[in-house]
């Protein structure tokens, strides 16, 4: 599928595959800062879960099988699992941090993906891009960064729609311009099947505006510096752990 297109193409989230994954940027977050006793009831869609959330820890027991372990503050604010444009079957978490003010600090996306059989032709083409392998946790996953103004528009139909659907019922406000960590890798031997984590928070949290990256261009200082601090900023919080605790 094509990209959407943007005035600083750039700055979007362009992931190596044929399904786009917009860049979230000015999102409103939504309200439960603490989950009920089941996750379910966070849940969104016509399809079940397939995952499990514990506190502040993702538990997928397939494709790939982790635990995703986010920092303690990081408060589970609901799932969803969707057919995505007939093609993908979708399913994801978000977890969240804010401040007193109800403002948020951090912003965890974590997504499973599958093409369906009805497109059996198809894979995932991770590093196609050229992207770094790096670590996150006990896990291997190709990186990116990306950053956005809350202004920008999400495709209609993609991921990052159902996102802010989810977020804005609630009533976390977020900066008006934000950085994201982007990771993903496939996972099973066919490419048919890929896990994202994406970390997003304020730009200014690095010391970077919108426009002095738009100035730079895309291998400019500042570019450079948004893909080593959004990379440390994310390592330090989010951990893949190979083995789920039973």
């Amino acid at each position: 599928m094509t990209d959407p297109g943007s005035t600083h193409a750039y700055a979007m989230h362009i992931l190596p595959r044929p399904i786009h994954l917009a860049l979230v940027a000015g999102l409103i977050l939504s309200a439960c800062a603490a989950r009920p006793s089941a996750e379910d009831d966070l849940h969104r869609g016509e399809k079940p879960p397939t995952r499990t959330v514990q506190g502040h820890v993702l538990v997928s027991d397939s494709l790939p099988e982790v635990r995703i372990v986010l920092p303690e503050a990081a408060a589970f604010i609901g799932s969803t699992r969707f057919d995505l444009y007939d093609v993908a079957d979708t399913e994801i978490y978000l977890f969240a941090e804010a401040r007193p003010d109800r403002t948020l600090d951090q912003l965890y996306w974590i997504q499973f993906e599958a093409y369906l059989p009805n497109v059996p032709n198809v894979a995932y083409e991770p590093g196609s891009r050229g992207e770094p392998l790096v670590d996150l946790g006990d896990m291997n996953l190709f990186y990116r960064a990306r950053f956005g103004r809350s202004e920008d528009e999400m495709p209609e139909g993609s991921e990052a729609e159902r996102v802010v659907e989810m977020v804005r019922a609630a009533g976390y406000a977020m900066p008006l311009e934000t950085m994201s960590a982007q990771f993903h890798q496939t996972v099973h031997p066919d490419n048919r099947s890929e896990i994202i984590v994406i970390h997003v928070e304020a730009l200014a949290s690095v010391g970077l505006t919108v426009d002095e990256l738009l100035a730079g261009g895309r291998d400019g200082e500042a570019m450079q510096q948004l893909h080593e601090r959004a990379l440390t900023r994310a390592q330090e919080r989010i951990q893949i752990k190979s083995r789920p605790e039973r």
